[in-house]
């Protein structure tokens, strides 16, 4: 009995000991991602980077996204040990020992993975400004200067959008994943001066959908999971979207403007069509909020081709409105804020600002 209690009492010390070192090691890691610009800069971006490139490369020797099965085989995992600890509690022995072991192992799984984060990925959120690296030169606008961004997106969007292969309805067809998903990761290859993955799709894209998540990139396979059940004109953004996060660009609308940047370059009409879609819609919705006048004065420029591709995507996203999607949107919000981008899941539209400041440097 002496000897059940001795064991029963070591394991949990060296949970908590566990969880104590890896929180300790995770605050350390914060503290000098905050406090030390030039290390971020000079030291752990080009780790991470490096680091999240190998493992994309180890996890793209198959076509299906690895961390969709450790996501779907921790959940078993979960489901099983507490369908064990209810049976141990309801039929005994050792019921405190089972309970305190469930919670200070998981804990030191989270623990565990958090370190990691922060470790492998999760301190680009303290690199210095996209802007300051691109040397953009970001400021308050006038809407006026929005709204001749927004011509040039227009003027862009409307070339390209006839350019695009379309059915008989004048609907852009269900692309080829894979295929696209290659021509982006070369035009993005074509950025970064390195040999990039391509991204993968979500195998459970349309019940994911629910969530209203387009795509997410995770740090523990270096992969870039995008969900599928999208329309074809925002796939190719939402791709480059997500390898922006493997490459070291952490807050969300430097990813969406460094996707536009990628994506306007390319030689296929679609990948750049979808560049100049998505920087256009979220430019537009700025505009609006701005200045209704001119808002409605640059969709009265727009093509039917652009203006159908809107709605089709609008009425798509429409149908997966929900209590899920509302829960979805209150836990990115919450990670987003934690990582210290204040306005959470707005901070997306927060592109309009690079986006720009990218056209005044084109212009002069």
């Amino acid at each position: 009995m002496a000897g059940e209690k001795a064991k029963f009492y070591n394991g949990i010390f060296r949970d908590l000991m566990a969880v104590v070192v890896l929180g300790i090691l995770t605050f350390i890691l914060v503290w000098v991602g905050k406090s030390d610009l030039d290390f971020i800069a000079d030291t752990y971006m080009p780790f991470s980077r490096t680091a999240e490139n190998i493992l994309s490369k180890i996890t793209g020797v198959v076509p299906f996204s690895v961390v969709e099965i450790i996501i779907y085989l921790i959940a078993i995992g979960l489901a099983f040990s507490l369908i064990r600890l209810i049976f141990r509690l309801i039929t005994g022995p050792r019921r405190i020992y089972s309970l305190v072991k469930f919670v200070t192992s998981w804990a030191v799984t989270a623990a565990g993975l958090i370190f990691l984060f922060y470790a492998l990925w999760g301190l680009n959120y303290y690199a210095p400004s996209l802007s300051d690296r691109m040397r953009l030169d970001v400021k308050a606008r006038s809407s006026q200067e929005l709204y001749e961004l927004c011509t040039y997106l227009a003027d862009n969007a409307n070339e390209l959008a006839v350019q695009v292969e379309r059915d008989e309805n004048g609907q852009i067809p269900e692309i080829g994943f894979t295929e696209t998903a290659k021509q982006v990761a070369a035009d993005f290859s074509a950025v970064t001066g390195r040999n990039e993955t391509p991204a993968k799709y979500i195998i459970a894209s349309k019940p994911f959908s629910y969530t209203q998540i387009t795509g997410v990139f995770v740090y523990l396979t270096g992969e870039s999971n995008v969900n599928k059940n999208n329309t074809s004109a925002a796939l190719p953004f939402t791709m480059a979207h997500e390898m922006s996060h493997r490459y070291g660009i952490a807050p969300e609308d430097e990813a969406n403007f460094f996707a536009f940047y990628v994506t306007h370059g390319s030689n296929d009409p679609l990948v750049k069509y979808s560049g100049y879609m998505m920087a256009l819609m979220y430019c537009q919705n700025k505009l609006y909020a701005s200045n209704k006048t001119l808002y409605q004065e640059l969709r009265a420029t727009y093509c039917d081709q652009l203006s159908d591709d809107y709605n089709q995507y609008s009425v798509h996203w429409a149908q997966y409105e929900g209590e899920v999607a509302e829960k979805a949107t209150t836990v990115n919000n919450t990670y987003l804020q934690a990582q210290g981008q204040e306005d959470g899941v707005k901070s997306y539209g927060r592109m309009v600002d690079l986006m720009l400041a990218w056209y005044d440097s084109i212009n002069n």
